[in-house]
């Protein structure tokens, strides 16, 4: 017999999910980091 709540119990999927929430503040902070980007203001 198969559990409906099987999924619950992996532990990686949740912390994949995590992941990719922060992924976008990661690759800013690895481009300023890696490549010497800077952020400048748009002009008013």
């Amino acid at each position: 017999m198969v559990s409906s709540g099987s999924g619950a119990r992996r532990p990686g999927i949740p912390k994949a999910g995590q992941l990719q929430l922060a992924q976008p503040l990661l690759t800013l902070v690895s481009s300023v980091l890696l490549l010497g980007e800077h952020r400048t203001r748009p002009p008013r």
